[in-house]
């Protein structure tokens, strides 16, 4: 049975630690993070599981039209679910973004293994809103944006990282959805 969380259909959640995945350990060393740095990272992290198709989460900009459609029966944490940060621990993850011509929604990335999404405005000036939905069973993790900015403060290497990477996937998503090609 699934139960519905505020950020998708959650299946449990599990004090797992980031550095059991060696796909995040592979990335950890890449940014040259110390033991300080993972053991921060996985005391604010939680991870979640997802079946096909669970939503994850929506990334919405104050000026996107979802975000101002929002129905009114949603609780304010529904509606800030962006306002947390997501690692690919496993499996893969589908964002959907509205194309701009036809106004329907399409598949403009699909994220792999460390990659990461949802607080892209910590990162970014702006950025397109998305939905987050699994491509298969996965587990992501999660940490909260304010945790987040607190252990960017820390290390900036990577902060600077992050931040390449929220701008490459956020240019992909524009070129997906915002050109005719």
């Amino acid at each position: 049975m699934k139960k519905k969380l505020g950020v998708g259909n959650q299946l449990f959640k599990t004090p797992e630690a980031l550095e059991n995945f060696p796909a995040i350990q592979k990335i950890f060393e890449e940014v040259g993070a110390g033991q300080t740095l993972v053991a921060k990272l996985n005391t604010a992290c939680e991870i979640c599981e997802f079946q096909l198709g669970d939503e994850i989460t929506q990334y919405q900009t104050s000026d996107s039209k979802n975000f101002l459609e929002k129905k009114q029966s949603d609780s304010l944490r529904d509606s800030f679910a962006s306002r947390n940060f997501y690692l690919v621990c496993e499996g893969r993850v589908r964002l959907l973004a509205v194309e701009a011509s036809q106004q329907q929604e399409i598949s403009a990335v699909v994220l792999e293994v460390g990659a990461i999404f949802g607080t892209d405005h910590l990162f970014i000036e702006s950025g397109l809103p998305y939905r987050a939905i699994a491509a298969g069973t996965c587990q992501i993790g999660r940490i909260s944006a304010t945790t987040l900015e607190l252990i960017l403060e820390e290390f900036p290497q990577l902060q600077l990282h992050w931040r390449q990477e929220f701008q490459k996937r956020q240019r992909l998503i524009f070129f997906k959805t915002q050109t005719d090609l």
